[in-house]
């Protein structure tokens, strides 16, 4: 098959002007593919994180949008991570009561309801 590879080069600096070079940092994709968390050394050798808009996936094509530096350069940030919002929590949650009442899965005391969003326990 004929296949065509296609390479994009991030701009060399933030919104900020902070540089995004070298060859140490981290790379975490959110979990939509959207956006790419880049963990990089700010101009006072301080590590920051600035967050990549890459386009929409579902388009089958990268388009580099803004980098926003999201942590200040004042203190080291390291290891972004994408974590769970909270209607992600609640999607969760629903799977799980809907294992309970199909038999898929038991109810028992490990069941933390302190775990759903909006609970009181």
């Amino acid at each position: 098959t004929d296949t065509e590879d296609e390479f994009h080069v991030l701009p060399k600096e933030n919104e900020l002007g902070e540089p995004i070079v070298g060859q140490d940092g981290t790379l975490s994709w959110s979990p939509g593919g959207r956006y790419l968390a880049i963990q990089h050394l700010a101009g006072n050798h301080f590590e920051i994180i600035s967050i990549a808009d890459l386009g929409d996936p579902q388009e089958g094509k990268i388009v580099v949008g803004r980098i926003a530096q999201a942590t200040p350069s004042r203190f080291n940030s390291r290891q972004p991570y994408w974590g769970l919002a909270r209607s992600d929590n609640a999607i969760k949650s629903l799977e799980r009561k809907l294992s309970v009442i199909r038999g898929e899965e038991d109810l028992d005391s490990s069941d933390t309801a302190a775990d759903e969003p909006g609970s009181t326990t």
